[in-house]
């Protein structure tokens, strides 16, 4: 069991449940980190970034599977419980939900848009 945390820098980091200890860390680009969400597989998790920009990680290895804008500042981000919808708070105080979490389906839908 592992734990996953985000630094005011920008920095992700796992960590060992049990210890404490580092597993992985990595620096994450670009705006800050203003929230973050693990799905409820456990094998992904999505932050929500300042400047508008959500990233879709691997949370095993930390590894970045995607990148995508939204609308506005993010504040706040949560997952439903079936993992196939994010729902970003922002800060013009509107929700957006985007749907189709594999990479597949977001350029799918970016295609459509």
């Amino acid at each position: 069991n592992a734990v996953l945390a985000c630094t005011a820098n920008n920095i992700i980091e796992l960590l060992d449940a049990k210890s404490g200890k580092e597993i992985k860390t990595v620096k994450s680009p670009g705006a800050a980190i203003r929230d973050t969400v693990v799905f409820p597989d456990g094998k992904r998790f999505a932050t929500a970034h300042a400047n508008g920009n959500v990233g879709l990680w691997k949370t095993n290895t930390l590894g970045r599977l995607a990148s995508f804008p939204a609308s506005q500042s993010n504040e706040c981000i949560d997952v439903s419980s079936d993992g196939y919808m994010l729902a970003i708070g922002g800060s013009r105080g509107q929700v957006i939900l985007m749907d189709g979490m594999s990479l597949r389906a977001r350029q799918k839908n970016n295609k459509n848009e």
